[in-house]
C-alpha cells in the first residue's frame, strides 16, 4: 500500500483553500469536475 506524509498532506489542502477558498472550488474550477463526478469520487475512495 503506498502512503504519504501527512504533514505534505495538510500543506497541499491549505494550499487549496488559500487560493480558491475550499477543496470543492478547486475541484470544480481547477480540475474542471461536474458535482456529480466529485461524489462518485468520494463514494468509491473514501469508504
Amino acid at each position: 500500500m503506498l502512503g504519504a506524509n501527512p504533514a505534505y498532506l495538510q500543506n497541499a489542502v491549505a494550499a487549496i483553500d488559500k487560493q480558491y477558498g475550499s477543496m470543492d472550488k478547486f475541484l470544480t474550477q481547477d480540475m474542471e469536475l461536474t458535482p456529480q463526478k466529485i461524489m462518485t469520487l468520494r463514494s468509491t475512495f473514501l469508504q
